[in-house]
């Protein structure tokens, strides 16, 4: 049986040594420990802890166990229980229900900033969920300067823009996320995605992915963007490994397609062909609009 030391402060110390090191279910054993030790204090305030425990539920899809967490957040604590209901709004749409996490997350009254910023994020993405796109982009070209530009809000709004078609929107939001956080991977990655699809600016886009995977090794989508770029730049050895990297570690369609590119110019069409039957079969029904567009063109070259 696991042992526990008594001293909450010490949990709590091993609690987060054991997130940083990737034990999840160990640290969320010495939360709740902490917790339940804590509690004994008077002075002990558990909003906060019960919306990590809720988190940490969430995030390895225990959604009954989540809610115990958040049922017991005091309402009475403004500030703990709204976070608490935009989390029962992500178990809504966790549980397929985004139209219910919509409506909850309309019902709420944000008093502060941070309050605003999560209506904002949520609202934005629940509505490109449910396909409501032009929607998501209103909510966040008007509550994007209402809050202070977080990379967390700017990321999801470069990404809306370039969906509904403002790559210049998109654009701009996407290089001042990477100011405002330029230690981390995902403006890096999208907007390089971004010039690399429309076959711009592909030598500043392979920068752009190299700088996404230097900061994220292991991520197959960083692979990806720097194999494409460098398909666009014409160096088909380079491309073709980094994108088997990327498909060996995540066999997603759109690296699949990638990859059927970069064999078709190498003249190996059988293995192309094959790819192509293995990302047609993972595709979503329908594949959105651009995504339609690329299967076409290929099935067109095969």
């Amino acid at each position: 049986m696991k042992t526990y030391p008594d001293e909450p402060s010490v949990l709590f110390l091993f609690a987060n040594t054991s997130m940083q090191l990737g034990r999840r279910a160990e640290g969320e054993a010495y939360f709740e420990r902490y917790h339940a030790l804590a509690l004994r204090r008077k002075e002990y305030k558990p909003g906060d802890m019960l919306l990590v425990l809720a988190r940490l539920c969430r995030e390895r899809d225990d959604i009954a166990a989540s809610r115990k967490w958040l049922d017991q957040v005091d309402p009475k604590d403004q500030k703990t229980y709204f976070a608490a209901q935009i989390q029962r709004s992500m178990l809504l749409a966790k549980e397929k229900n985004v139209t219910g996490a919509l409506a909850l997350v309309d019902s709420l009254e944000p008093r502060t900033p941070d309050d605003l910023l999560q209506v904002i994020l949520s609202k934005a993405d629940y509505l490109r969920q449910l396909g409501r796109l032009e929607e998501a982009y209103e909510v966040l070209a008007a509550g994007t300067p209402r809050v202070a530009p977080e990379a967390e809000l700017l990321n999801l709004y470069a990404s809306v823009a370039n969906e509904t078609g403002r790559f210049d929107v998109a654009e701009s939001a996407a290089q001042l996320a990477i100011a405002r956080a330029p230690g981390e991977y995902t403006a890096y990655n999208n907007l390089a995605s971004w010039y690399v699809e429309r076959n711009v600016k592909p030598a500043y886009a392979l920068q752009l992915a190299s700088k996404a995977l230097e900061i994220k090794p292991d991520s197959p989508y960083a692979m990806d963007t720097v194999g494409f770029a460098q398909y666009r730049l014409g160096n088909l050895e380079a491309a073709e490994t980094q994108l088997r990297r990327a498909y060996a570690q995540l066999q997603h369609p759109e690296i699949a397609l990638h990859l059927v590119e970069v064999l078709l110019q190498k003249g190996e069409r059988d293995e192309a062909r094959q790819l192509m039957r293995e990302a047609s079969a993972k595709l979503d029904s329908p594949p959105s609009e651009p995504l339609r567009k690329k299967i076409e063109g290929l099935q067109l070259r095969l």
